[in-house]
């Protein structure tokens, strides 16, 4: 087993909203803490497809990654010549390429779920560090010493536009495109993975969701959220029930593991 830095007093929660429209919620959360607490991870998907597709792909995906970071662990060692947090990408990366293969293959003799696939946002806290991986638009931040960033990019059309400066991202919030995909898993045998590494001090928060939250909530609502101060499980709720308020119109997954004694 790996050998880290205990991290002290992690709290997780997470929840999974319908929102007001959707007859079917096709989003999929999963959420680990090692016996030892050493080792944190939370998986965001957002499946895309309809007629059940999209809930079959998100939960396939989430459930092969989180199955497949746990079993690979025992590889990652601190005394490896490769450093460890280069050993737990490459862990990270095997395990969403598997998911992918997993959704694909589950589609090759169902050819009414053709068109599933879904999105991932994955977080690793392992000791000290934090692992950031997306496809798609589902989204990481990180909140810390009060203010919030979003550490995950969209893989997106609208993300395109605005990298290459067309676009700004205030325009971007109410662009007809916004929601159109670059990337995501089950859809073909290449993709992109985005990925981000920190260094954790000091006591903050990490917040995954997915779109459903993120297209009512901009990066200052939630950040005026989070700054309550509220236990996590309640900040998830209030987070939930805003996007609701203001339309609900697709699914709302938002989950938060606060670390270092938040």
């Amino acid at each position: 087993m790996v050998e880290m830095t205990q991290l002290l007093n992690v709290t997780q929660a997470g929840y999974s909203d319908i929102g007001q429209i959707r007859k079917e919620n096709e989003d999929f959360l999963v959420s680990y803490q090692s016996p030892n607490n050493d080792f944190v991870f939370t998986v965001v998907a957002d499946g895309m497809g309809g007629y059940t597709g999209g809930a079959v792909a998100s939960m396939i995906a989430a459930n092969t990654v989180s199955e497949r970071l746990q079993a690979g662990l025992p590889q990652v060692s601190p005394s490896s010549s490769v450093g460890i947090v280069e050993q737990m990408k490459q862990h990270l990366e095997y395990a969403i390429r598997q998911s992918n293969q997993q959704v694909m293959d589950y589609k090759i003799t169902r050819p009414e779920l053709a068109g599933m696939g879904t999105t991932l946002v994955i977080a690793i806290i392992f000791g000290q560090h934090l692992l950031v991986a997306n496809v798609g638009d589902s989204r990481a931040y990180l909140y810390a010493g009060w203010k919030l960033q979003q550490i995950s990019k969209d893989h997106s059309i609208i993300q395109e536009l605005i990298d290459s400066g067309v676009m700004t991202a205030e325009m971007a919030r109410n662009d007809s495109q916004r929601n159109q995909l670059t990337q995501a898993v089950g859809v073909a045998d290449d993709f992109l993975i985005n990925f981000a590494q920190f260094s954790l001090e000091g006591p903050g928060l990490l917040l995954l969701c997915s779109d459903g939250l993120t297209e009512y909530l901009d990066l200052s609502s939630i950040e005026a959220e989070l700054a309550r101060g509220l236990p996590a499980s309640q900040s998830c709720h209030r987070l939930i029930e805003a996007a609701n308020h203001l339309g609900g119109k697709d699914n709302i997954t938002v989950a938060i593991v606060e670390y270092g004694g938040y």
